[in-house]
């Protein structure tokens, strides 16, 4: 059986990501301020990935944490980092696998966002792992499926529920039923905040200036676009270009 290991002082994390695996026994939880009793676990154990939260209140474990964790190999790491300690690790030594998640936990996006990177990863390439993704995706109908591909596909044009309902071969309130069923947020803020993903995305890689993203993403406005992301991600596109490019 796969394990999973959490170095957090925030339970949300884990019971969120327990609830959407159900991975009872398999996975274990030690707060920052139990590190040396989380190297002795990590030593006698082989978990498949390890869970790193860091926010403004323990930003200090950084440096503790790259002086140890290179040195472990049986377990792919997985930095989970609030907005503000951002610029401290892109200056701290720690080593790859690297992967910074910076939304809030209240937004419904954070642990479905760990997932979709999971999925990706796949490490060790591990039987049990992808099971566990097959069954999630199994879950979830298949004209529901169909409309996230959909939406994938088509960020860059303006997508209205009404589009995504037709897609579905259902009415827009089922449609919505569905949505906050499988996935716990409607059509609407679904493809806002996909939207959104893609924008960070072209402030990083791209020069694009940040009035043309807005339209390429038919935003209706400039402004419009600002205060979306900045309720999403937690910082204005100009600050979070700034921090992560």
């Amino acid at each position: 059986m796969a394990s999973f290991v959490f170095l957090s002082d925030d339970t949300r994390y884990v019971e969120q990501f327990n609830a959407l695996f159900q991975l009872q026994n398999s996975l274990s939880i030690f707060p920052i301020s139990a590190y040396n009793d989380f190297l002795i676990w990590l030593k006698n154990h082989n978990p498949l990935i390890t869970f790193i939260v860091l926010n403004s209140e323990n930003s200090n474990a950084v440096t503790l944490i790259s002086k140890h964790l290179p040195n472990y190999h049986n377990t792919y790491i997985v930095y989970l980092i609030h907005p503000e300690v951002y610029a401290q690790l892109k200056t701290s030594p720690l080593h790859r696998p690297l992967m910074i998640l910076n939304q809030d936990i209240s937004d419904p996006f954070t642990v479905l966002n760990i997932t979709n990177i999971l999925s990706k990863i796949n490490p060790q390439d591990d039987d049990w792992f992808s099971q566990k993704f097959i069954e999630l995706h199994d879950k979830i109908p298949y004209s529901i499926r169909q409309v996230l591909r959909y939406i994938e596909s088509h960020l860059e044009e303006k997508i209205t529920v009404d589009d995504l309902a037709l897609i579905a071969k259902c009415n827009k309130f089922h449609l919505n039923r569905l949505f906050l069923h499988y996935l716990k947020v409607t059509p609407y803020h679904y493809v806002l905040h996909q939207k959104i993903e893609l924008a960070k995305v072209k402030l990083i890689q791209t020069e694009i200036p940040i009035h043309q993203i807005a339209q390429q993403l038919q935003f209706n406005s400039h402004a419009s676009f600002s205060k979306t992301f900045k309720r999403i991600v937690l910082l204005s596109p100009e600050k979070f270009r700034t921090l992560y490019k």
